[in-house]
């Protein structure tokens, strides 16, 4: 059989392939003639600074309360997380220092008094607080104190609304939140496979408080069903960990636990206030990021180990393999993300970043609609980062082609601090308006460094994601409507152990993104500039409310374009709303788009019930 083939056929053929070869290669000339790469259009000047943040003491409420009392010290961790969340929700604060100095409170009602149980001397104070409670004065206990106070304490027990001490400490098996409290529904903190063991880090040894029947749970301890068999009532015996007693004339919160002392506190508060009003609605910042920390590809680095591990060069890994894992991710789930360069990471190997790969990654970052900004940080122990700085900044300003970087990022607090005197000196860092900052808990999570520049923190790490991260981003997504998810790239370069390799730490951080936000896609997800327009809106603006026969008058000052705000009801819907539109989170909670500064939103009872005239 002649297999040869004709003349004519492998004309034909020829012409096919030289087609297709133009039509591909058009097409990448067109995308990258019509690729503006060197144009950051997140560099948008914003005329708000620190100057126009929301103050204590700026505020005209016109709100049943005019403050919050807080029974503590602000310069301790509780109290730093006590004077964020007033200032993120526009309250005023102010501070006592013993219970004896509460009793002018009787005449100058707050909207709720916090306590520090530290402060408290819980054998000649109780019948004190319990007072206060006759004066519709509701209280949340941010701790407790130590169980050999409670349980030899009756009317402490009586006033946290807890009938019995049933051990002194408890292993858990897990924590239940339930729904409805912090925002994303009903969640388990437990080891239920294998793989969830690597999650657990929450403190599972607590107090094992019984509480009463009337008392309303938010997050309780579970047990080893042999521990509750001899109880006729199991769901009352879990050991509570967040909860509210009725008692008197008021409400009392109670935190069996640590959970008030790092930023999952926000949130927690946020809640509570929800459960203490008829309604709570409070300013959000409305931000979801992705923080792609520490990018390196630009230099031939650790080239040994990474051949070893991957069979290829640097360029080509991050190329080939993680960048398109990367923007898998953020496609699927609609991320803009904000990737951090590190142009090298040692500076005594002779391997220069190349500019052709800087330039690519521009390119890429344009068409997926991401912002580029560069890692403030020295890993390295053979360069100081002045110094590091200065010769990534050289590099930049001669491969950048008029690129403006806007965002920063900063492993610690120590690099942040150093950032002012480093933007003095390089050029390249001149317009740098926000820093974004891993998780620090002695940090608030949206601040000023300066007059001029935002900080905000990240609050997960995407890869290494564990049940407290999962707790602290339920809270801030209800605190604030924020989120920031931390990729850092460094030790995929220049890996210390087997776990650092790229395949186990995308399939975790693939895992984890894909299935812990998808509860929050009501807000809306921003690269780091865009967030930190929002960021100065949001601390600027101040707000006034009243509900009168169902109608919620909203007053926004300050307000910079667009506002956010959540409203969260007990028993309502929203019917209309004017001055805004209305996203629903979950039942019973809203996130507003405030667009003009007076807002009027129509509520109707849930279990109102309708009838119709038949025409």
């Amino acid at each position: 059989m002649d297999r040869m083939v004709s003349r004519r056929r492998l004309v034909s053929m020829t012409m096919i392939m030289l087609v297709l070869l133009f039509m591909f290669q058009f097409t990448q000339v067109i995308k990258d003639v019509g690729n503006d790469y060197n144009v950051n259009e997140y560099a948008v000047e914003t005329p708000l600074d620190r100057t126009s943040s929301w103050k204590m003491g700026d505020m005209g409420s016109t709100k049943d309360y005019e403050y919050v009392a807080f029974l503590g010290d602000t310069g301790t961790q509780l109290g730093n997380i006590i004077e964020q969340w007033c200032m993120y929700t526009k309250r005023e604060l102010k501070e006592y220092s013993s219970v004896d100095e509460l009793k002018i409170l009787a005449e100058d009602k707050p909207e709720v008094l916090l306590i520090d149980s530290g402060f408290v001397d819980f054998g000649k104070d109780t019948n004190s607080l319990g007072a206060l409670t006759n004066e519709e004065i509701s209280m949340i206990f941010c701790n407790l104190p130590d169980v050999n106070v409670i349980a030899k304490n009756g009317r402490l027990r009586e006033l946290l609304g807890i009938k019995s001490v049933e051990a002194y400490k408890v292993e858990l098996t897990g924590v239940k939140l339930f729904g409805g409290f912090l925002l994303g529904g009903d969640t388990i903190y437990a080891v239920e496979e294998e793989e969830q063991a690597k999650r657990q880090d929450l403190d599972l040894n607590i107090p094992w408080y019984a509480v009463f029947g009337g008392t309303k749970s938010y997050m309780v301890g579970m047990l080893e069903e042999e521990q509750l068999e001899n109880y006729k009532h199991k769901n009352e015996m879990s050991p509570a960990v967040i909860w509210r007693n009725s008692y008197k004339k008021a409400f009392v919160f109670a935190v069996n636990g640590d959970y008030m002392s790092d930023s999952t506190g926000l949130g927690i508060l946020d809640a509570m206030m929800s459960e203490l009003h008829p309604y709570e609605i409070y300013p959000v910042i409305n931000a979801q990021n992705l923080t792609v920390a520490n990018f390196p590809g630009f230099a031939e680095e650790n080239t040994e180990e990474i051949m070893r591990l991957y069979s290829r060069d640097q360029s080509d890994l991050f190329r080939d393999i993680m960048w398109p894992s990367i923007n898998a991710t953020m496609k699927r789930n609609r991320l803009h993300e904000s990737v951090f360069f590190m142009a090298q990471a040692d500076y005594l190997d002779n391997n220069e970043p190349k500019e052709d790969e800087y330039v690519f990654y521009l390119k890429e970052l344009n068409e997926q609609r991401a912002e580029a900004g560069v890692s403030i940080n020295c890993r390295e122990k053979n360069i100081s980062l002045s110094d590091k700085m200065a010769r990534d900044c050289q590099f930049y300003e001669k491969a950048n082609n008029g690129y403006v970087f806007t965002a920063a990022y900063a492993d610690d607090s120590e690099n942040v601090s150093e950032l002012r005197r480093i933007i003095e000196k390089e050029s390249a860092l001149k317009d740098i308006k926000t820093i974004v900052q891993r998780y620090d808990a002695s940090t608030p999570i949206v601040s000023y460094l300066n007059k001029d520049i935002t900080l905000q923190n990240t609050i997960t790490d995407g890869v290494y994601y564990t049940f407290s991260q999962d707790l602290r981003m339920k809270s801030l997504q209800t605190a604030l409507g924020y989120s920031n998810t931390l990729l850092d790239m460094y030790p995929i370069a220049w890996p210390e152990s087997e776990n650092d390799v790229w395949e186990k730490m995308y399939d975790d951080y693939s895992r984890n993104v894909d299935t812990f936000w998808k509860e929050f896609h009501v807000f809306d997800n921003t690269t780091a500039s865009e967030s930190d327009r929002r960021v100065r809106s949001f601390l600027s603006l101040d707000y006034e409310h009243q509900l009168t026969d169902n109608v919620l008058n909203l007053q926004v000052k300050n307000m910079q374009e667009n506002a956010w705000f959540i409203l969260r009801t007990n028993g309502q819907n929203i019917e209309k709303v004017e001055g805004a539109s209305v996203k629903k989170i979950e039942d019973e909670a809203y996130l507003l788009m405030i667009n003009e500064a007076n807002v009027k939103i129509y509520l109707k009872n849930m279990d109102e019930l309708y009838y119709y005239m038949p025409e």
